[in-house]
């Protein structure tokens, strides 16, 4: 296999550069305008020089990892080039004994773009320095240390296990079992951290008001880790104005946003699976900048949560979700970087009358004779790429992908073939090929695509 060459070397120069461009865009806003006159939201402009309209996706490389075991990839750091991984149980499943999948043997690894395992410990023991062995997240916080959250705390380790601090307080105790595993917490090296979970059931936020999902910390206040998290919140945002987060209403949702950290311009953005908005912060402050209109092409319109007929009285409503309501409805499923560019995923959902059918049906989706015409015809994953605001090409598919009859993905309404992990630019993505049935190897394997834009 070829190995992955060093990545960019001039990246804090080009975080300085982008920083400095970002002030003096600020100052020229003030200038010219006031804040009566700014308007929030933003929709997606297009490319001035160039007008793109296709992706044509190539594998340019692959990365082995001497490895074998119920392994995931976490996170990637593009400034440092290396992978979080391992096999930590997710938190709040619930796993049964005997053939199943094993968890916390290989612990956590960090490994380099040319697949050598660069660290590797195991801090899933209970005692006062592990976290206890489920995680609802695990990521980097900046390039030099590991956070590890879970429902006893966030667990801060250095790279090669050293325990460093644990935060008592910010912990998923409080969120709905709606919080999705991964994707949804995202620190820098400065200290701060932006935790998004769908549900805050405290004192500050009333079960019967609309909460706030989306919270900046600064870690570098914290003194001890058990201080009250209230006396370093930074900033905290509530569910956007939107009738699907009202307090009453009967949709589907309840998952975790999702958020990425732009490390080249210091941006964290905030991308709610429902709607089509992305939201983007500053980083270093917790200041909201703007909130950008999405306008995707084939997202559909949600549909309430319905009941399946023989449910159990009084949870109609998960035995819709359970018979494959969550196909009802399209849903923004993937949010990373790729350098300056931001890759995002959205699923189609179904029309009315397939959707019935699938709910109605006395069999499970994977027993279901027509489901695999129905997903393949009505059921699909478009991507959209953005630069500085900017949609550079129309919403496109990724066929290479999508999960095909048989795969464990197949009858998942959140999955992909491949996890998707992230990049250095086009020329980089990573995506983890899961080692299972299908595609059984004595190795691990992440692949490397190029996205090339073209006029076709």
């Amino acid at each position: 296999m070829k190995k992955i060459e060093e990545g960019h070397q001039l990246v804090n120069i080009s975080k300085a550069i982008s920083r400095l461009l970002r002030i003096i865009a600020v100052f020229l806003i003030v200038a010219c305008q006031s804040s009566e006159t700014t308007k929030l939201v933003e929709e997606p402009t297009e490319s001035s020089t160039r007008k793109f309209t296709k992706v044509r996706l190539e594998q340019v490389d692959s990365i082995m990892i001497d490895v074998i075991g119920n392994l995931e990839v976490y996170d990637y750091d593009a400034e440092t080039g290396l992978f979080l991984a391992g096999d930590i149980a997710r938190e709040r499943m619930i796993y049964m004994g005997g053939g199943g999948p094993k968890f916390n043997e290989l612990g956590h690894m960090v490994i380099d773009r040319n697949g050598e395992i660069v660290e590797q410990f195991n801090r899933s023991d209970k005692g006062p320095e592990g976290f206890g062995g489920k995680a609802a997240d695990n990521f980097f916080l900046g390039g030099k240390s590991i956070g590890v959250l879970n429902a006893k705390g966030l667990h801060q380790y250095g790279l090669d296990g050293t325990f460093l601090k644990k935060y008592k307080g910010l912990n998923i105790l409080d969120a709905s079992v709606g919080v999705t595993f991964g994707g949804f917490i995202a620190g820098d090296d400065a200290g701060m951290l932006a935790m998004a979970l769908p549900k805050w059931n405290n004192e500050e936020d009333s079960v019967n008001e609309v909460p706030k999902p989306l919270r900046f910390y600064n870690l570098k206040r914290f003194e001890t880790g058990y201080e009250p998290v209230t006396d370093f919140t930074v900033k905290k945002y509530g569910y956007p104005d939107h009738h699907v987060f009202a307090p009453d209403s009967k949709f589907a949702n309840g998952l975790s946003p999702k958020v990425s950290l732009n490390d080249i311009t210091d941006e964290l953005q905030v991308l709610y699976t429902e709607i089509p908005y992305l939201d983007i912060y500053d980083m270093s402050t917790g200041d909201l900048m703007k909130r950008m209109d999405l306008k995707p092409d084939h997202f559909r319109d949600l549909v309430e949560m319905g009941e399946v007929k023989g449910g159990t009285l009084g949870y109609e409503q998960l035995a819709w979700i359970n018979k494959g309501g969550r196909f009802a409805n399209s849903t923004y499923l993937l949010l990373i970087q790729l350098g300056e560019y931001t890759l995002t995923m959205y699923s189609t959902g179904l029309p009315s009358e397939e959707l019935s059918r699938l709910i109605n049906s006395p069999e499970k989706i994977g027993k279901n004779e027509e489901w695999p015409s129905t997903r393949r015809k009505h059921y699909k994953f478009y991507y959209q790429l953005f630069k500085d605001g900017e949609k550079v090409v129309p919403d496109f598919q990724l066929p290479v992908f999508d999960p095909q009859e048989g795969q464990a993905e197949f009858t998942q309404y959140n999955k992909t073939r491949g996890v998707l992990i992230g990049g250095d630019g086009l020329d980089k993505l990573y995506v983890y090929v899961p080692n299972d049935g299908d595609e059984e190897r004595d190795y691990e394997l992440i692949r490397v695509y190029k996205l090339q834009l073209t006029q076709e």
